[in-house]
């Protein structure tokens, strides 16, 4: 047992007044004379006995009185330690998860409403001095404050679905007030459906001032299927050329699909359908073939039909056709023989030629792929230029020559470092067919198939640690061709220059895959998509110079909404803030003036999508195991939600049994007053 207002405890030094006031007794008594006494003095003996018992008894009920008054002011409560919660002396907070997953049907209604519902049957309900804090996934930060009654009931009724996904002690631990101290307690009404991938419990503050109360919203099915992701299996998308779109979808459910129609839309035209069968509880990728048509910037849509979750059913992107494939090939004399007739014959590639004395860097970024051929000296500049490049996602080929100009390339992205210039005559003994360079190129090897003569070639070393790649092979066991990532950009390296005096590399038919494999694969195009509420800064290559003094600005396709985000312009690209500015789904343009400058496309989060939630007998588990003092999970299963919503309004009932205690003990000191004669 505990009490609720134990300071009027102290209420108890009152039961001393009637013991002073029976102990001392101030009535004087006045001597009558009889002549005879005998008979008297009997029973004046047995009155004595006879009042000093009444005395004693109502003695006894008048500190009874007050004792079942000072513990009905106190309001003792019996409950075990084990259960005993804290009292909340101060406001409540009210937390109702607003995330797409509280969509879902329970037994009566949407989960969201239910909770709505709930939290406002207990605001109205309580004090009009009462005080409330509410929070939900959007405004859950410290801007929060302390609302009064009708205050809180019409935040309540603001509430709306949203795509932000918080996860539970994110945002419990948000706002806490700097004025709080250890002794402030608190209680925390939690109305979620405790969906796994967000109710982390083992994260919440195991605070003993702190009383959560866990109000679990079960759904009555978990069925549901997602358009997960997708991707394109090239890196870049060319006019008549087929590309293949890779798209996954998950099924959450406990129950097999057959024949789910899966519709791939481009530019608001339907390109194809595909039936699909999916177990449960499996994903699948499935492939679509697309052939653009014309260059330039084309809005997807992939989509599904499924209910009651909906906003995992179809997922945007944006993909950037391009004319052709961009490449910067710098060479000591400015012109290469051997790189123009491969590239010039073939529209797909756009061929430019440097000479090694007047490299515009600014123009680094409008190039897919830049080809350093055999040059006869790689400054320090140069090489921080093609770092910062590659960095960006840029795609450099180091074709080496006589005089090792690459070794401080290769040294600043420690790739590894030239050993010596080998002159023995080998050949091409190796090609690792199963790389991206050339699976759509080579199928197999033939054992007489005449590959390449190398007469001269630089001797590369590579460390394990160096994460460097060998692609193509000699005789004696050195790289002819390697590859390392730096950044999101990559670097290849040629040890043999393309002249008849390093071999017949540039005239045998390997060369074709080789080179027009790595300016395939080149380049990085933008994100296919973005996540709403996760990406909030954003980086994009600029293949123009922009103005300073006009900024960049996001308006969304076919809308009238636009603003204007925190931009930044360093090494080449821009960089955005959203700051949440963008909080729906679908396509949006980077703007300026009346110019596109990029086309982008955003998705709400998967998070939600698993719609697995943990069962109350898990949540107690969990807070048990996390050492949560204080709480208590309504289970709802049984009862309407008015009806514990009312009961955890209402406070201990036992305070009213000492009140008629005490009207008892005072109606049996009257009767015995009365009657007691």
């Amino acid at each position: 047992m505990y009490f609720q207002h134990p300071e009027f405890l102290f209420g108890l030094f009152a039961l001393l007044i009637p013991l002073v006031i029976h102990l001392f007794n101030f009535r004087r008594h006045k001597k009558v004379y009889f002549s005879q006494v005998k008979l008297l003095k009997q029973i004046t003996i047995e009155t004595r006995k006879q009042r000093n018992l009444l005395h004693i008894i109502v003695l006894l009920l008048r500190m009874l009185v007050l004792l079942f008054l000072v513990l009905a002011i106190a309001k003792p409560v019996f409950e075990s330690p084990e259960t005993q919660e804290v009292t909340s002396s101060g406001e409540k907070t009210i937390y109702i998860d607003n995330s797409f997953s509280m969509m879902s049907e329970g037994s009566q209604g949407r989960l969201f409403n239910n909770a709505i519902g709930d939290a406002l049957v207990l605001v109205n309900g309580s004090p009009q001095d009462a005080r409330f804090i509410v929070k939900d996934n959007d405004q859950y930060g410290l801007f929060n404050k302390a609302l009064s009654r009708d205050e809180a009931a019409d935040k309540l009724g603001e509430i709306q679905i949203t795509p932000i996904v918080r996860s539970l002690s994110e945002v419990l631990l948000s706002g806490t007030k700097p004025e709080a101290t250890n002794t402030d307690s608190r209680q925390m009404l939690i109305f979620s459906d405790f969906q796994k991938n967000t109710a982390d419990l083992q994260n919440i503050p195991a605070d003993s001032n702190i009383n959560y109360l866990f109000f679990p919203l079960q759904t009555i099915r978990y069925n549901n299927l997602v358009v997960d992701s997708l991707w394109f299996a090239e890196p870049m998308l060319i006019p008549g050329r087929k590309s293949t779109c890779l798209i996954r979808l998950k099924n959450n459910a406990s129950t097999d699909y057959e024949k789910i129609p899966v519709v791939f839309i481009i530019n608001g035209q339907q390109k194809a359908v595909a039936g699909v069968d999916l177990k449960a509880h499996t994903s699948t990728n499935i492939s679509i073939s697309y052939t653009p048509e014309s260059a330039g910037w084309k809005y997807g849509e992939v989509k599904i039909e499924d209910y009651p979750i909906t906003f995992d059913d179809q997922l945007f992107f944006a993909v950037k056709v391009v004319p052709h494939i961009n490449i910067l090939a710098i060479s000591n004399n400015g012109s290469s023989p051997a790189l123009r007739q491969l590239f010039g014959s073939d529209s797909l590639f756009l061929l430019h030629q440097e000479s090694a004395q007047h490299i515009n860097y600014n123009r680094f970024n409008q190039y897919n792929l830049i080809i350093l051929n055999s040059l006869n000296e790689i400054t320090s500049g140069l090489s921080t230029q093609l770092v910062q490049y590659m960095e960006q996602g840029g795609h450099v080929v180091v074709i080496s020559g006589s005089n090792l100009s690459e070794a401080g390339l290769l040294q600043q992205t420690q790739s590894g470092r030239i050993a010596v210039i080998d002159t023995s005559k080998t050949r091409v003994s190796g090609i690792k067919i199963t790389s991206p360079l050339f699976k759509n190129s080579i199928g197999r090897i033939p054992k007489n198939a005449d590959l390449p003569i190398v007469l001269q070639h630089s001797r590369y070393i590579f460390t394990v640690q160096s994460g460097v790649e060998s692609l193509v092979s000699l005789l004696n066991g050195d790289d002819l061709l390697a590859r390392k990532n730096i950044g999101k950009g990559q670097l290849y390296m040629l040890s043999s220059g393309l002249d008849r005096s390093y071999g017949n590399l540039s005239s045998n038919l390997l060369f074709v895959p080789i080179m027009a494999g790595i300016a395939s694969l080149s380049g990085s195009p933008e994100p296919l998509f973005y996540t709403v509420g996760q990406d909030e800064q954003l980086n994009f290559k600029l293949s123009t110079r922009l103005q300073e003094d006009k900024p960049i600005t996001i308006v969304k396709k076919d809308a009238e909404e636009s603003f204007i985000p925190e931009q930044l312009i360093q090494q080449g690209q821009l960089q955005l803030s959203l700051f949440g500015n963008i909080n729906t789904s679908g396509y949006y343009h980077l703007m300026l003036n009346d110019s596109l400058v990029a086309a982008m496309s955003f998705n709400y989060s998967r998070n939600e999508s698993d719609l697995r939630s943990y069962h109350p007998d898990e949540i107690d588990s969990i807070c048990k195991a996390s050492g949560i003092p204080h709480y208590r999970i309504v289970d709802l299963a049984d009862t309407s939600y008015t009806e514990v919503i009312n009961a955890l309004q209402k406070d201990s009932p036992i305070w009213k049994l000492f009140i008629i205690f005490a009207l008892l003990a005072l109606l049996a000191e009257g009767l015995l007053l009365r009657f007691g004669k």
